[in-house]
């Protein structure tokens, strides 16, 4: 009967070009407003100021943004997060272990991690760190074994934030 949550994907570049000339924007509003979809989002791979152009121009219920702490400066992930939170549009984060570079440390940062706890796997950092941050509505972590999907469900079954220090 209707779609929970509807994302219009990946609207950076000549996406982005794609959706105002079709006008699909409008038409995604117009299914919202007839029931058909109850909360209507993006997500994009591109630079701050073109977030800052989606979310100046259309109306949303939530963005899907790669945040993850080694983007939150490289890619400005906290500039295009802190967009999203001024305005109140709950984020669905994508790629928080960065592709699974996170969850497998060089040497040195793995043994920072151990020491700060012991018990801790390096992807329960990454995950910790994003789902941490106010209006995350949900992380998005891909899994390959279960293993590691075991792991994610420990991480976020018994959450803890990041504490000042970590």
């Amino acid at each position: 009967e209707h779609f929970d949550f509807y994302l219009l994907h990946n609207i950076g570049g000549k996406t982005y070009n794609t959706v105002l000339e079709y006008n699909v924007y409008e038409f995604l509003r117009k299914k919202k407003e007839a029931g058909y979809i109850r909360y209507l989002g993006f997500s994009v791979h591109d630079t701050t100021a073109h977030v800052a152009r989606i979310v100046n121009e259309w109306e949303w219920d939530f963005g899907q943004l790669q945040v993850n702490y080694v983007d939150w400066e490289d890619i400005d992930a906290k500039g295009q997060y802190t967009l999203l939170a001024e305005r109140g549009i709950p984020v669905v984060v994508m790629e928080p272990l960065r592709g699974g570079a996170l969850a497998d440390l060089p040497e040195a940062a793995a043994n920072m991690l151990k020491r700060a706890d012991a018990e801790a796997s390096q992807a329960s950092w990454a995950l910790r760190y994003a789902a941490s941050l106010p209006g995350v509505l949900t992380v998005l972590s891909g899994m390959s074994t279960l293993g590691q999907m075991e792991d994610n469900l420990r991480t976020m079954t018994r959450f803890r934030p990041l504490s000042e220090t970590e």
